[in-house]
């Protein structure tokens, strides 16, 4: 937490999700940033804010992960292979905590 003399960000902000995949692919770890919204930002296969395509274990609509004022909280949606952040349903998460979506390691890290 900023100290309180510290002027906060105001108007759209955003927090990066920076995932590696759990797989190297050629050439070395291949990673990539997603700039999440303040609300919620789906997490699926086909269709979300944050979407794996290839990933046959993360369902079409997976997870959800909310964006507040200072926090995260991630959500599954009742995915085939749950969403672990080393709890069942529903949890906060800070900078640095890791997710386990379908094959997928993501990272949370500041924008």
């Amino acid at each position: 937490m900023p100290p309180p003399d510290e002027e906060q960000p105001r108007g759209d902000q955003r927090v990066a999700l920076q995932f590696t995949s759990v797989a190297p692919r050629e050439g070395g770890v291949v990673e990539y940033v997603y700039p999440l919204k303040v609300g919620d930002n789906l997490v699926g296969r086909g269709t979300g804010d944050v979407s794996f395509p290839q990933d046959g274990y993360v369902s079409s609509k997976h997870a959800t992960i909310t964006v507040g004022e200072g926090s995260l909280v991630v959500k599954d949606l009742g995915s085939a292979n749950g969403t672990f952040v080393r709890v069942n349903g529903q949890a906060a998460v800070t900078s640095g905590d890791l997710l386990l979506v379908g094959e997928q390691i993501l990272r949370i890290d500041p924008a």
